[in-house]
């Protein structure tokens, strides 16, 4: 993300507001149809970047009184995940299923702000982004998990899980932490207006 805090149209800190807000209205605006569905999957695109955060900073969730981006993108993939975790609750007994997942390191325009954080000359920026293409996924390998989820009968009625590589992995203690979960729901709530 921006090496500086950026604020969506709404006033939200942009990446709770993009990575998270955002997606949380929307499954919310679509799920009577999605219930109506014969079955349905909500796939929540998180990663293992949510490890790098103990808990929810839910006392400067916009990043108001200091901004990391590392940090405030850890944030929001863990808010992905207590997503997913809350809205399973929610779910049960329904033909609807929601799973988050770890894509893998994939070269996407996530990176387009690398220069603002290295202040390196052109000619190393170049040799970078050349090096990082070999290391990282492409977009297609990427979203294998994303298909699977979508796609594989076997994982049909599973819910509130945490995939990478197509299985069910472990996120961090935080990524269970239930109370949290219903926290960060009743805030988002509040933020974007959604009545239950």
């Amino acid at each position: 993300g921006p090496a500086f805090r950026n604020i969506t149209e709404d006033g939200f800190e942009g990446m709770i507001g993009v990575n998270h807000l955002g997606h949380f209205l929307l499954t919310n605006q679509l799920l009577d149809l999605l219930k109506k569905s014969e079955s349905a999957r909500i796939i929540v695109v998180s990663s293992n970047a949510h490890r790098m955060v103990t808990g929810m900073n839910f006392d400067d969730l916009m990043s108001e009184t200091s901004y990391s981006a590392t940090k405030e993108y850890a944030y929001s993939k863990l808010a992905n995940i207590l997503f997913s975790l809350e809205m399973s609750k929610r779910l049960d007994g329904t033909s609807v299923t929601i799973n988050s997942l770890h894509p893998g390191g994939v070269m996407t325009e996530l990176g387009r702000h690398l220069e603002d954080y290295l202040h390196l000359p052109d000619f190393l920026n170049t040799a970078l982004r050349w090096t990082l293409s070999m290391i990282l996924r492409d977009a297609r390998q990427g979203a294998q998990t994303i298909i699977c989820l979508a796609a594989d009968r076997n994982v049909e009625s599973i819910s509130g899980k945490f995939f990478a590589e197509c299985q069910i992995s472990k996120t961090s203690l935080a990524g269970t932490n239930e109370t949290e979960a219903k926290m960060l729901w009743d805030i988002s709530e509040k933020l974007v207006n959604l009545s239950s």
